[in-house]
């Protein structure tokens, strides 16, 4: 597996994950719960998926980052 995502944010983190999930690219949320027990420790929650689908997962972060924001 290869780290695609990584972020404090974890609306963004489960916004590029629906994204991968509708691609049909199966990916792993990692340090999803550390955070809130680790006080004072920052823990990123990350982004895993399978090397063989780490081209296309990086083909839909780069146009998910480009794209223009919905108001």
């Amino acid at each position: 597996m290869k780290l695609i995502f990584s972020s404090p944010d974890s609306v963004e983190v489960g916004l590029l994950k629906g994204q991968l999930d509708v691609a049909g690219i199966s990916c792993e949320v990692r340090n999803e719960f550390a955070a809130p027990f680790l006080v004072g420790a920052v823990f990123n929650q990350e982004l895993w998926v399978d090397d063989a689908d780490f081209p296309a997962a990086d083909e839909l972060l780069r146009a998910w980052r480009t794209a223009p924001e919905q108001s």
